[in-house]
């Protein structure tokens, strides 16, 4: 089934919003010459093995199918030996796989049967912080059965991700019955794993040019997907063609993904720089975290770099939808919306009363208090969806922002499903790498996320940071206090 996508920039164009907050056609067109070279860079970044040297994530459609009779007969295995899988990993490590979780699954998995679940079993996500709080109520829910359980970490020595390893290790051992490690070569928790008489070992391998927050599509996203029962070789499929549609065409108005990180350049040095993704399901609101790592890691760099932010519809509309409608015009509004909900339409019907207020409202006059109480006063929604409502409610979003000059743009696909996930993950891999090179900055490393990593360690007492303990100490004594202590007796 063919992938379907679109894309509407129309109330971004100064044409509707007004030239002084939307873009011009010629701002457009004259990126084209950049957006040349860089695809010719794109095209060059192959080794005499014809894969690419520097963006491992292109060429994951392809080498990835090998991987998946692996995949998918441990995650068969894995299946058979305990109803709880736990995944340990932060940042790329952790939301990829919790994007495919919330996108594609049942949104109460864990609490149906298992077979509702075809078997499959719960899935539970730690590792991605400290707290301990959490964590602790997590040893107290799987404290007494058994689990299989992932860890993740490309470095192998990510501190969040190894004190959950540990602290499982040593509270919950006797009952693992799988353990599945997805690192990188040669790394520090590939040894130590492979020291140990882990029951049921699986060590996936994570490939050198693929960063953490483009690695859904590797084992870090895909035995995941495989434990939940999800078919690979679709996610796989729907990024395969969005990377062949977006090989085929330089023009920047006829390729997806250099068409968003235009637009998104653009609009950052027009001073919008913030970028508002607004999923129209709550299903997508782990898709949206997802790209909110992708674009702040990537391009958050040099004191620029615009800040990406999660909005779920409608429900936000009841909160920043203020912000959005009437404050500051820092913003670029992307919706992400899905045509058709993959569940049975839920609907309303008619209640005893609705005739009668109809008539009510046909006479233009207003019902009475008492008339009031007789209804609840939705009849005009009466026989509608909840889909068909969502649909109203993006229409009527989309124009109330534009009505004001606030320029936005949509995505549309048809359903929800691995296809169109897996395209939308390539879509947006590629528009970051291309919006970085826009932006003349390396938007495949993130010097900036070692600077808490090496003071945290450094306070923690590992050996070799010590300066680093003692620039962080010197830093705070040094810190003029400009604090306000609330007591009890307030």
């Amino acid at each position: 089934m063919a992938v379907e996508l679109e894309f509407d920039y129309s109330n971004l164009m100064g044409s509707n919003v007004g030239l002084q907050h939307g873009l011009q056609e010629a701002e457009i067109a004259a990126l084209q010459p950049l957006v040349d070279r860089i695809h010719k860079q794109l095209a060059d970044d192959i080794d005499e093995q014809c894969r690419h040297r520097e963006l491992g994530f292109w060429d994951l459609p392809h080498t990835m199918r090998e991987e998946l009779p692996s995949l998918q007969a441990a995650a068969e295995q894995f299946k058979g030996l305990a109803d709880a899988h736990l995944i340990l990993g932060i940042g790329g490590s952790y939301l990829g796989a919790r994007m495919l979780f919330d996108g594609l699954c049942h949104r109460y998995w864990n609490e149906l049967p298992a077979d509702r679940r075809g078997g499959w079993p719960r899935i539970y996500f730690e590792g991605n912080g400290v707290d301990n709080d959490s964590f602790a109520d997590l040893l107290d829910r799987l404290g007494d059965q058994p689990l299989t359980v992932h860890v993740v970490s490309k470095s192998g020595e990510t501190l969040e991700t190894g004190l959950a390893f540990r602290a499982v290790r040593q509270r919950l051992g006797d009952q693992v019955k799988g353990w599945a490690f997805t690192t990188g070569d040669d790394t520090r928790v590939d040894r130590f794993c492979r020291s140990l008489d882990l029951p049921n070992l699986q060590v996936f391998r994570l490939p050198d040019n693929v960063g953490g927050r483009d690695s859904v599509l590797t084992p870090v996203g895909l035995f995941p997907a495989a434990m939940m029962g999800l078919q690979l070789d679709q996610l796989l499929d729907g990024a395969h063609q969005m990377r062949d549609c977006c090989h085929a065409n330089s023009h920047i108005t006829r390729n997806p993904a250099y068409l968003y990180a235009g637009l998104q350049h653009l609009s950052e040095l027009a001073g919008r720089n913030i970028s508002v993704m607004a999923v129209w399901s709550k299903a997508l609101e782990s898709f949206g975290l997802w790209y909110d790592q992708l674009s702040a890691e990537s391009l958050g760099k040099e004191g620029r770099g615009r800040t990406p932010l999660t909005a779920v519809c409608t429900r936000e509309l009841h909160s920043r939808g203020q912000q959005h409608q009437a404050g500051s015009r820092d913003k670029v509004i992307t919706n992400l919306f899905v045509r058709e909900p993959n569940r049975e339409k839920v609907r309303t019907e008619d209640d005893p009363g609705d005739d009668a207020e109809r008539a009510i409202y046909a006479s233009e006059r207003i019902p009475t208090a008492e008339e009031q109480g007789r209804t609840d006063g939705y009849f005009f929604a009466a026989g509608r969806s909840f889909a068909a409502v969502n649909e109203f409610a993006f229409m009527a979003t989309d124009s109330a922002y534009a009505k004001d000059q606030r320029p936005g743009l949509s995505l549309t696909v048809p359903r929800l499903d691995e296809e169109h996930l897996g395209a939308l993950i390539f879509l947006f891999e590629l528009a970051t790498v291309v919006e970085g090179r826009l932006m003349a900055i390396n938007p495949l490393n993130q010097p900036g996320v070692q600077a808490y990593k090496d003071f945290l360690t450094g306070l923690l007492g590992k050996p070799g940071l010590e300066a680093y303990r003692d620039e962080c100490l010197a830093l705070r004594a040094a810190t003029k206090g400009y604090v306000l202590n609330v007591g009890s007796d307030i």
